[in-house]
C-alpha cells in the first residue's frame, strides 16, 4: 500500500509519457506495483478490517460497573481480573476514555474594584549560609488585585511572625491598607478550612486584620485560580529576579539585608514599572486608583511577633530554636514571658524587659550579651566573697570583731581575708585563730600581723641553732696555707709576698 504522495508522483511520470518499467526505476518501486495504480483512476486507501480484542466480552459489564460508580482504571482492571480477563491494563484505559471522558474545568475571569483586595502568597528560590548551616529562602509576595502593584520580602521562616512583619511593611509600601486579604490554606493564617465549610482563621493573624480594619479571606481548597494574580506574580519573581542570581555573592554577615535591597530597587525600577501583559498599563501608573479606594494606614504601631512561655537554664540562657540567649542570672530557672518577632527575641518577666537580642537564624549558637556576663561573674565573687568571710568568722569568735575592724581601716579587705585563710590551711586553724586573739589585743588588723605572729610562735618552738664541729676529714683542708697577695707594685710597699694561713671560724686554737 502506497501513500498518496507516491500516487500522484506515479501519475506524474505517466503523464510525462514514461512507460511501467521507466517509472519503477525512477520511483524505486516494483512494476507490478506501478501497473496496478496506473490502471486505477484515483486513489483509493485501503480499509482496515476491525480487529477483535480481549475486552469486547466484557465492555458491558463495564459500563454496569460505571453506572454504579465512578470507578478508577486500576479499579475495573482489577475487577476484570476477577472474571477471568487476561488481557493489558492500557486497553482498559484506552477503552474508558472513549466511553467516559474527562471534562475539564472551565474558568471565570476575576475583575476587582480598586482598592478591593491584595493576595499574599509565599514562594522559595535557593539556601543561604547562614552560620554554621544553610537556610532556604522564602519570599512573600503581596499582589494589589486591581493594579498589579507588586510587593516581595524575602525571610528565612514562613512563620506567622515573618507573613504579619511582611504583610506590615506592605501596606507602609503601598500607602493604604486593602479592604480584604485573601490567602491560600497556609497554617499561619487558616487553621481549618473544609470543603463546604467556613475557614477557620489563626487568631493572631485575625488580630492583625483588625487592628487594619481588613477582611480576612481564604481560598477553596485545592483552587488556585482564585488567587491566580499572585501565582503569575510568583513565577515572574522567580524568572526575573531570582533567574540567575547568585545567592553565594550576597555577603556573608548580612545577606537577607543586601538581598532585600536589592528587591527593593527591583520593584522601583523594573517590576512596577513594566507593562502589564493584561493590564495594558503599567502598575505603577494605576496604583493611584487603588490608593484612593483603599483604608488608609493604622497610625499605631502593631505586634508583629509572638509570644511564648519557657524556663531559664541553670546557666542563665533561654533556648529559642536551638539557639540559645543570655538573660541577666537573677533570671536563672526562673519561668519567663519570649516574645519572637522577626528581628527580635526580647525576654520579660514580671511585665518588665529584661534583655532583648537580634533574632538568629542559625543553628546552636549561644548569643550572649556582654553585661549579662558581667553581671554574673559579679555574682560569682559575691558568692566567693560571702562564703570566704562565713569561713574567716568560724576561725575563731574575735574573728566577727576582727572583721569590723578591718573594714574601717581597710575597705577591700578580701585579700586580707584570703590570705589569712591560707595561712589556716598552711599551720592549722588553732594557730592562727591564737594569732588573730594576739593582733586584736595589738589592735593592728592586717594579714602581715598574723603572718608575724605565726613566724615568731614557730620560731620559739624550735631548737637554738649550734655551730658545727670540724670532722678528722676536714682537719687537713683548715691547715691550708695559701700565699699573701703581691703589694710590690704599690708605691710606698715595696715587701714581697708572704704566705699566711686562711682565716677559719670554728678551728681549735
Amino acid at each position: 500500500m502506497i501513500d498518496y504522495a507516491a500516487y500522484c508522483l506515479i501519475k506524474q511520470h505517466a503523464a510525462n509519457g514514461h512507460s511501467s518499467p521507466q517509472i519503477a526505476a525512477m520511483t524505486g518501486m516494483n512494476e507490478k506495483t506501478v501497473r496496478k495504480w496506473l490502471r486505477k483512476k484515483a486513489y483509493q486507501q485501503r480499509k482496515a478490517l476491525p480487529r477483535g480484542s480481549k475486552l469486547d466480552a466484557f465492555k458491558t459489564q463495564i459500563a454496569e460497573w460505571l453506572g454504579q460508580a465512578d470507578f478508577t482504571t486500576v479499579q475495573i482492571y482489577q475487577k476484570l481480573q476477577k472474571l477471568g480477563y487476561t488481557g493489558g491494563r492500557s486497553i482498559v484505559g484506552e477503552h474508558l476514555r472513549v466511553i467516559r471522558p474527562r471534562h475539564h474545568r472551565a474558568y471565570q475571569t476575576l475583575h476587582f474594584a480598586p482598592g478591593e483586595a491584595a493576595q499574599v502568597d509565599w514562594g522559595t528560590y535557593e539556601s543561604v549560609q547562614i552560620g554554621g548551616t544553610r537556610r532556604r529562602v522564602s519570599f512573600l509576595c503581596v499582589v494589589l488585585c486591581h493594579s498589579r502593584y507588586l510587593y516581595v520580602e524575602c525571610f528565612l521562616q514562613e512563620r506567622i511572625e515573618h507573613v504579619l512583619a511582611g504583610l506590615d511593611h506592605a501596606f507602609t509600601y503601598f500607602g493604604g491598607v486593602p479592604r480584604s486579604i485573601i490567602v491560600d490554606n497556609m497554617k499561619t493564617a487558616v487553621n481549618e478550612h473544609r470543603p463546604g465549610q467556613a475557614p477557620v482563621f489563626n487568631p493572631r493573624f485575625m488580630d492583625f486584620c483588625r487592628h487594619f480594619a481588613t477582611q480576612s479571606v481564604a481560598c477553596t481548597p485545592r483552587r488556585p485560580n482564585e488567587k491566580g494574580r499572585v501565582e503569575s506574580a510568583v513565577g515572574y519573581i522567580k524568572g526575573n529576579f531570582f533567574n540567575g542570581h547568585d545567592l553565594r555573592q550576597l555577603p556573608a554577615d548580612a545577606p537577607l539585608e543586601s538581598l532585600n535591597a536589592q528587591l527593593r530597587i527591583w520593584l522601583d525600577e523594573i517590576a512596577n514599572k513594566r507593562e502589564h501583559r493584561e493590564l495594558k498599563a503599567r502598575p505603577c501608573d494605576v496604583l493611584a486608583a487603588d490608593q484612593a479606594a483603599m483604608l488608609p494606614l493604622n497610625l499605631n504601631p502593631v505586634d508583629t511577633g509572638v509570644t511564648l512561655t519557657a524556663r531559664v537554664t541553670n546557666r542563665c540562657r533561654v533556648v529559642c530554636e536551638t539557639n540559645r540567649y543570655s538573660v541577666p542570672p537573677e533570671l536563672s530557672q526562673k519561668q519567663i514571658i519570649l516574645h519572637r518577632s522577626h528581628e527580635r527575641i526580647s525576654i520579660y518577666h514580671q511585665s518588665k524587659l529584661m534583655a532583648s537580642h537580634v533574632r538568629h537564624y542559625g543553628r546552636y549558637q549561644d548569643i550572649m550579651d556582654p553585661e549579662h556576663q558581667s553581671a554574673l561573674l559579679q555574682q560569682h565573687q559575691r558568692s566567693r566573697a560571702d562564703s570566704e568571710r562565713l569561713a574567716f568568722e568560724a576561725l575563731d569568735p574575735v574573728a566577727a570583731i576582727w572583721l569590723v575592724n578591718l573594714a574601717r581601716h581597710h575597705p577591700n579587705g578580701t585579700h586580707h581575708i584570703r590570705q589569712i585563710l591560707r595561712l589556716a590551711d598552711l599551720h592549722g586553724t588553732p594557730a592562727v585563730a591564737r594569732a588573730l586573739r594576739e593582733s586584736h589585743d595589738f589592735c593592728i588588723y592586717t594579714w602581715h600581723t598574723v603572718q608575724n605572729l605565726l613566724e615568731r610562735h614557730l620560731r620559739g618552738q624550735l631548737p637554738a641553732a649550734q655551730p658545727m664541729a670540724p670532722t678528722a676529714s676536714s682537719r687537713p683542708l683548715l691547715e691550708l696555707r695559701l700565699p699573701g697577695p703581691d703589694l710590690s707594685h704599690y708605691p710606698g710597699n715595696p715587701s714581697p709576698p708572704s704566705s699566711e694561713p686562711i682565716p677559719t671560724s670554728g678551728t681549735p686554737s
